[in-house]
């Protein structure tokens, strides 16, 4: 909250194109991908652990809603790799039909980012239909 109330302070009284301010909201983004991937990390830690899949799933929903916030495109192997934990946390509670969106989200950000031709893609399509 103290980066959020320092960033805004920035941008109100330097402006957005001040050195400060711009100093400032690369710190904040960095901080939020760095409290994405812990979180991330947490999910895989409990999954390995045996969690209860709705434990795993929240902590990999939170570590989505920041990257989502963010824009995808901020770190979009992240994001698809979270969409990939996602799936399988599904997987691992016979809930097929969420690890199919979620499998499908990661597929189209692979899309985006690498084009259809590219092997990593090529391969997660072809996980994907099976």
């Amino acid at each position: 909250r103290e980066c959020t109330k320092a960033l805004q302070i920035c941008e109100k009284e330097l402006g957005n194109d001040h050195p400060y301010t711009e100093n400032c909201s690369t710190l904040f983004s960095e901080l939020k991908l760095r409290k994405a991937a812990a979180t991330n990390n947490e999910g895989l830690a409990l999954a390995k652990a045996g969690g209860d899949y709705r434990d795993v799933v929240k902590l990999f929903r939170e570590a989505l809603e920041i990257y989502i916030e963010m824009g995808r495109e901020a770190d979009p192997d992240r994001t698809a790799l979270v969409y990939e934990n996602v799936a399988a946390a599904y997987i691992s509670a016979d809930m097929l039909q969420e690890a199919v969106a979620a499998s499908a989200d990661a597929l189209k950000i692979y899309r985006r980012k690498l084009g259809d031709d590219h092997d990593v893609t090529k391969k997660r399509m072809e996980e994907h239909r099976s």
